[in-house]
């Protein structure tokens, strides 16, 4: 194919996008390699412990369909059912003790696991008990194992779904809804899994997702609806081909359901290799989307932590910001924000550059409300009534944007969300 042709066909495009980011077959060795002596040197530990544990490989490596550069990888270490919860997670840190000094990280939750870098491949550890059937799960994580075989087990019956759901993962990140962290409310993984599964490709999914109604019911193995009606909120009910109580998709949010179908009608109607590209807002395209209008742009540094409890609170903060404008009286045209999961987030507002009078009326109760008319008289010292309710005029205390977004900042919920943060322009 000469390079130098503009690829237009969505063939061309996805051919492209495979050939930058698929892993070669020496890139897929060489993660194999180093994943195959991790596990060697853990089993010798394990058995030098005489700990009853089985290692089993996840993740995107085990289903082969990580990403060039990204080589991340689970395993999981399935214990015996003779030892106690509370022990898993101590036991599997007695397993893990030959390397700490590889940035190895307890990370707390239902149940503790472990990250930790090992000759360039990122590993995440989860202590699990071994069962056999999803009811025998003790924490969620139990089943996990579960359903990578079952991932597997339809990836061998055709092996070119790997490659869709490559294709799939891409999108979904560069679209900004992959993750089913509750700051990000987007696809997991396994949903992103199960969807290429059930509609035979990538170019399946973008059809039908274009076409997705507001709701969507998905039951892969015909297991039949046995949710209850807490878990049929989400704008898509995916029930899990191995837990058909669960619904895979139940952290998927109304908006990011509902950006994934516009972005997927938009990739049909115009393919295009910047439908799988990452973007990272820039200062500049920031200032160009911003034109006349006022940018306002925070940086805030997280306390350490979970990730998902931080980027929790990094939310938290940017929607009581907006909020706090909002209620100011100062009209967002767009807004946003971002983190890299390392050190700084940023939020930034877009926001219409009119400028506020000092004064403004503030509209009160009904008129035929007498108590609490009354008591608007006398909280307010210059009242009028207005279209049957009792008004004021009031001064505002905040004329700039940027005056509110300031003493905002230093307001103590916003102190308790993040470490600090500060008005950059």
């Amino acid at each position: 194919m000469d390079t130098n042709t503009p690829k237009n066909t969505e063939k061309e495009i996805i051919d492209e996008v495979l050939l930058t980011n698929k892993p070669s077959g020496a890139e897929k060795a060489k993660v194999r390699a180093i994943v195959d002596e991790f596990i060697s040197k853990v089993e010798k530990r394990k058995k030098q412990l005489g700990i009853k544990a089985e290692i089993m490989l996840g993740g995107s490596v085990a289903k082969g369909t990580f990403l060039k550069h990204k080589f991340d990888s689970d395993i999981f270490f399935r214990f015996s059912r003779q030892y106690t919860d509370e022990s898993l997670s101590d036991m599997l840190e007695d397993m893990l003790k030959p390397f700490r000094r590889n940035k190895l990280v307890r990370i707390h939750g239902s149940r503790d696991y472990f990250q930790l870098i090992y000759k360039s491949v990122n590993f995440e550890l989860v202590p699990v008990y071994k069962i056999t059937k999803p009811e025998q799960a003790v924490n969620v994580t139990d089943a996990s194992p579960l359903h990578v075989r079952w991932i597997k087990s339809q990836l061998s019956k055709n092996s070119k779904l790997r490659d869709d759901i490559i294709l799939a993962k891409m999108f979904c990140k560069a679209q900004g809804v992959y993750g089913a962290e509750s700051y990000i409310q987007g696809f997991s993984g396994h949903v992103i899994d199960v969807l290429v599964i059930y509609y035979h490709g990538f170019t399946n999914l973008m059809k039908n997702a274009a076409a997705w109604k507001s709701k969507v019911n998905i039951d892969v193995m015909k297991h039949g609806s046995i949710l209850d009606r807490s878990k049929t909120y989400s704008p898509l009910i995916l029930i899990d081909p191995v837990q058909p109580e669960r619904n895979a998709a139940a952290a998927l949010s109304k908006e990011k359901f509902e950006q994934f179908k516009e972005e997927a009608a938009g990739f049909l109607k115009n393919p295009s290799e910047d439908f799988f590209r990452e973007k990272k807002l820039s200062l500049g395209e920031l200032k160009k989307r911003a034109g006349s209008n006022k940018l306002i742009i925070v940086k805030a540094l997280p306390d350490k932590g979970k990730v998902d409890i931080i980027g929790c609170r990094l939310l938290k903060a940017f929607d009581y910001t907006e909020k706090s404008l909002k209620d100011n009286d100062f009209k967002i045209i767009e807004s946003g924000w971002s983190w890299d999961k390392r050190i700084y987030a940023i939020f930034w507002f877009i926001i219409k550059d009119i400028k506020l009078g000092r004064y403004k009326t503030w509209i009160g109760p009904p008129l035929k409300s007498k108590k609490h008319v009354a008591a608007f008289k006398r909280k307010h010292s210059s009242t009028f009534e207005d279209k049957g309710r009792i008004c004021a005029t009031i001064r505002r205390r905040f004329m700039k944007p940027e005056d509110m977004v300031k003493c905002c900042l230093k307001e103590e919920y916003i102190k308790q969300k993040v470490k600090k943060c500060r008005l950059k322009y």
